[in-house]
């Protein structure tokens, strides 16, 4: 995992209504599954929102598990969209060319102050996603 204090690009900031000058946490993993990468998490979490963020080093922890423990209710938004993926994420997940990648943008908040906003990167092939209203099995 990747962790560092920094200031956020001027996307990540304006999720999290940061000025240009406040430092958000940094934290970049990739996520596996059968030793194939399945998801790239990149986060960022406002410190003025979670200043105890800064102690903590998310090795026992996965950051959005110790997120809702400290913000259990917060107000979500998602983004759902098929992107190209960009040098780093095809060299991380170890894709084809021109492979497309499925992605998940999340911004939580509260009280109207932004907490994180959240980038999660999955192979376009490696992706499945199903919704269930009743007990029937899904098949895939």
């Amino acid at each position: 995992m990747e962790r560092l204090e920094a200031l956020p690009p001027e996307d990540a900031r304006i999720q999290l209504g940061l000025n240009q000058n406040e430092k958000a946490l940094f934290l970049k993993s990739l996520h596996y599954g059968d030793g194939i990468p399945q998801q790239l998490d990149v986060r960022w979490i406002n410190l003025s929102a979670l200043p105890e963020a800064t102690e903590e080093s998310f090795a026992d922890i996965g950051p959005n598990e110790w997120l809702l423990q400290r913000v259990p209710h917060p107000s979500i938004e998602h983004v759902f969209r098929a992107d190209k993926a960009t040098a780093e994420e095809q060299r991380l997940l170890q894709l084809e060319d021109c492979e497309p990648v499925f992605t998940i943008e999340r911004r939580t908040w509260i009280s109207g102050q932004g907490i994180t906003y959240v980038r999660l990167v999955h192979p376009g092939s490696r992706y499945h996603m199903a919704t269930r209203s009743s007990d029937e099995p899904i098949f895939s």
